[in-house]
This record gives structure tokens, C-alpha cells and sequence, in this order.
């Protein structure tokens, strides 16, 4: 996680760089990790604020102000819903089981009575309409983390 602070006048130079990752793949996949980075950026006031890891999630969200939920997160949500329609909780519940059962998608069909495949097809689906790859252990999980979060929050709220 870093911190942006432009000062009055001036910008700062700012770098995003992604993981190692070992094989020919490894150069895409550290280029659209510091991609994702930069694209995911959350502004406060004058500050931004960048992800490279999930460390801290939970300590961090409780600290997200409403504004960013409204600007941010719940943008998100809207679209979800414009996506998926009525099948949206459906959606929700699969995606939140994918998580817990770290992706393992027999799991998930069993544990909600539903095909295999109607599993890959919501995950797919999701990536979809959020533009990211959401699997096991990446960063882009934490955008979808903030996502999911909020519209459980919302869903108990009604």
C-alpha cells in the first residue's frame, strides 16, 4: 500500500510495479498487476490511495469514509445489479463462496445445490462486468473484496 500526496503546484512522480512472477507469463502478469493498481486508485481529499496486497484489508475498510463508498464502491454495485438483474444475490452468494471455499467450484456447487458450471459462469460473468480477473490469491480480489462487503452491508441494511 502507498500513500500519493501532490503538493501545492507540483505532482509527484509516481510508479506502479507489480510482482515477480517466474516464466514467460511473468512479465504480463507483473505489467497487469501494476495496471490494475493504478487503474483501481481510490482518492481521498488530496491523497490517493493504492493496493498491491491484501494486507490490512479489514483495518482499512472500517476506515473507508461514506463518501468513498458512494463514489467508489457502490458504482460497482450498480452495475452488478444492471448485469445480473434479478439473479444478482444468486450472483453475490456464489461469488462470497467462491472466496470462502477458495475457489474450489465443486465445492461451491454443492454447498449451494447448483451445476459446476453455473458457478464458472457467474465467476465469469462477474470478471465481465467489473473488467477484472477475479481468482484465487490476486490483487483484484480486493477491489471485488470492497465490492462484496458493501453490498452485504447494503443488503442487511434492507
Amino acid at each position: 500500500m502507498a500513500i500519493y500526496n501532490s503538493k501545492k503546484g507540483k505532482s509527484d512522480l509516481i510508479g506502479f510495479i507489480g510482482g515477480y512472477y517466474s516464466g514467460i507469463e511473468g512479465y504480463r502478469t507483473s505489467y497487469n498487476q501494476a495496471y490494475n493498481i493504478y487503474k483501481h486508485q481510490i482518492h481521498i481529499g488530496e491523497n490517493r490511495l493504492f493496493f498491491g496486497h491484501r494486507n490490512y484489508f479489514w483495518e482499512w475498510y472500517q476506515t473507508l469514509n461514506k463518501e468513498v463508498f458512494t463514489n467508489v464502491i457502490e458504482p460497482y454495485i450498480e452495475k452488478i445489479k444492471d448485469d445480473f438483474g434479478k439473479g444478482t444475490k444468486e450472483a453475490m452468494e456464489t461469488m462470497r463462496c467462491l472466496i470462502e471455499t477458495n475457489f474450489q467450484y465443486d465445492l461451491v456447487a454443492k454447498k449451494l445445490f447448483i451445476h459446476k458450471n453455473t458457478v464458472i459462469f457467474r465467476r465469469k460473468k462477474m470478471e465481465e462486468c467489473l473488467g477484472v480477473t477475479i481468482k484465487s490469491m490476486r490483487e483484484e480480489n480486493l477491489l471485488f473484496a470492497l465490492i462484496l462487503n458493501r453490498y452485504e452491508e447494503l443488503e442487511s441494511q434492507t
